[in-house]
Order: C-alpha cells, then sequence, then structure tokens
C-alpha cells in the first residue's frame, strides 16, 4: 500500500505541469476572469493531459526497465520496502515523467497562445515592458502624474512587480523633479529617492534618454 505522505507528494509533482500551463497562458486567461473552481478543473485537466501520458508510457515499459530502474505495480503491491529499496529508480522514472509533463504542457501553452499578439501580456506586465524595456545605452526617465495634480520626475529606480494593483510601488531616484499644480518645475537636489505608491498615481510617462544626458 502507499503511503499517504508519498501518494500526496506524487499529486503536488502532477500538477507542477499544471501551474506552468496556468502561468504560461495568464496573457490569454486572466486569473480574474476565470472562477476558482474553473481555475481548479482546468488544472486538473491540464494535470490529466499532461502527466497522464508520461504516467502511462512508465506504467506500460518493457520488462527490463520496470526490473532495472522502478516498477510502479510492484510499488503499488509492496509499498514502502520497495520504494526504499528503488528510491533512486523511482527519482528517475519521476524525473523524466515531470520533463515529460512539463514538454507537453508547452506544447499545450504554445497552442493556446497561437493567434495572440506580442502586444498581449499577463496583468502585472504592463509596468514591466513599458518602463522597464528600452534601448541599449540609454536610461528611463519617468514622469508620474499624482492624484492631486503634482508632477514628480526622475529616473526610474525600481518597480515592484511582486504586487498588483493599489499594492505596487514605483521608486525614483536623482535628479527628481517636482513640478507642483500650476506651478514651475523645481529639482530637488537633496532628495535621492523617492516611492510612489501606485493608489497615488494617475498617469505614468517614460522617455529613453541617452545615458550622458543630465
Amino acid at each position: 500500500m502507499v503511503p499517504t505522505g508519498v501518494a500526496a507528494f506524487v499529486s503536488l509533482v502532477a500538477l507542477i505541469p499544471a501551474w506552468f500551463y496556468g502561468r504560461r497562458t495568464e496573457a490569454v486567461q486572466p486569473r480574474g476572469s476565470r472562477s476558482s473552481l474553473t481555475e481548479f478543473l482546468e488544472y486538473l485537466a491540464v494535470a490529466a493531459l499532461t502527466t497522464g501520458p508520461p504516467a502511462l508510457i512508465a506504467a506500460l515499459a518493457p520488462d527490463w526497465w520496470r526490473a532495472h530502474v522502478f516498477d510502479p505495480a510492484e510499488w503499488l503491491r509492496s509499498g514502502t520496502p520497495y520504494l526504499a529499496d528503488h528510491l533512486r529508480g523511482a527519482a528517475c522514472e519521476l524525473t523524466l515523467i515531470l520533463v515529460l509533463a512539463l514538454l507537453l504542457a508547452e506544447c499545450l501553452a504554445r497552442l493556446a497562445q497561437r493567434g495572440v499578439p506580442d502586444e498581449f501580456h499577463p496583468a502585472g506586465a504592463v509596468w514591466s515592458r513599458a518602463l522597464a524595456e528600452r534601448p541599449d545605452g540609454t536610461y528611463p526617465w519617468v514622469g508620474v502624474m499624482l492624484q492631486d495634480g503634482t508632477l514628480v520626475e526622475g529616473v526610474l529606480k525600481t518597480i515592484d512587480l511582486g504586487s498588483t494593483g493599489d499594492d505596487r510601488d514605483l521608486a525614483l531616484a536623482t535628479p527628481v523633479r517636482v513640478t507642483p499644480p500650476g506651478g514651475v518645475a523645481q529639482r530637488q537636489p537633496y532628495l535621492h529617492r523617492v516611492v510612489i505608491p501606485a493608489r497615488e498615481i494617475r498617469w505614468i510617462s517614460a522617455m529613453h534618454l541617452p545615458e550622458r544626458f543630465e
């Protein structure tokens, strides 16, 4: 009999290709457009389509493979003692199944993404692609219009990609320039860093300036 812990571990490994597929297809099917139940059922279906065939091949492997590497049927009959004696073979077979399943997941993801323009990206990728990507030899000079009408400009320091929506932050580095509503732009020589939360931002602009620009 297969121990519960081992069965749970194998089940989690079987879901890795489904998780990989979900990450690769977020641009086509953003998470917000699906319910939790739909997403869970999709994960199970993808897990069956990707992990199922390699697992079936392993179960139907030739006798010489099962005798020298790992025999799933014998594992089910003998349980832990057989697994302990064939741990290396089990790890090898599980790795092969996982690699093949990931390749199948990649093929499914490419089919799902067929016909989707390159401009479509997962939620949260807009900030990184619009602000961080730039030609070689340039740096991003970013202007941030705040909700109160204040314009804050500076060199892009970093973007928080670990969060989404209003929980994200954007940091600018010196030289920083601030233009109050209806006022004149003023350079802030003693302001080396400024962090702006997304909830305070109305819009963002960016220019790619030569690295020697001052």
